[in-house]
């Protein structure tokens, strides 16, 4: 036998690691609940505040070493939790991942609601996290309130170092869509 054969003889059989991986992957999902849920708390009770905090996500970037963007939204999805008990649940049991309750908490509102819950559980069980975000945007599409999108609009440029124009900005969907236009049919 070779060495070859002999290291793929004392590997562990797919079907072990598979379930070990997925183990652990409703382990970390359910440690991340029980974070956001002691981080709601820590928050409530301003266990953050201190000299020169502007925050709990400040707080939370500074001790835990997370981007603030990133803690922005820990602190976002942990209160909202508190809103979805069935939610809640699934990830604390690790059944759903952070990434998928983070999608819905984008949905939601701080009124309880158990049958739109429901179903927004079904389909985090259900979907992938890409399918999870993917009806979450269209959800948020439908539901916006078209005149907030025109209020909302922006438009600001600047000439870079190098001379190039730098662009951002925010237009309501037909808008945006005729300018993606404008400006394909210019650049081709």
């Amino acid at each position: 036998m070779s060495t070859a054969d002999a290291v793929i003889a004392r590997e562990r059989p797919l079907a072990e690691l598979e379930a070990d991986l997925l183990g652990l992957a409703g382990h970390i999902a359910a440690a991340q609940c029980r974070f956001l849920q002691l981080l709601a708390e820590y928050d409530r009770r301003n266990g953050w505040a201190g000299p020169g905090l502007r925050s709990c996500a400040h707080w939370l970037s500074w001790r835990a070493g997370m981007s603030l963007r990133t803690a922005t939204e820990h602190v976002r999805v942990a209160h909202a939790l508190d809103a979805l008990p069935a939610v809640t649940a699934a990830f604390a049991a690790g059944r759903i991942s952070y990434s998928k309750v983070r999608a819905l908490t984008r949905i939601t509102g701080p009124d309880p609601d158990p049958e739109r819950e429901r179903t927004l559980l079904d389909l985090a069980l259900a979907g992938t996290a890409s399918h999870v975000e993917r009806i979450v945007r269209a959800t948020r599409r439908l539901s916006a309130d078209p005149c907030l999108a025109t209020a909302r609009r922006a438009l600001t440029w600047r000439w870079a170092d190098d001379g190039s124009l730098v662009l951002r900005g925010r237009l309501p969907p037909t808008e945006g869509a005729a300018l993606i236009a404008a400006l394909t049919a210019r650049t081709g």
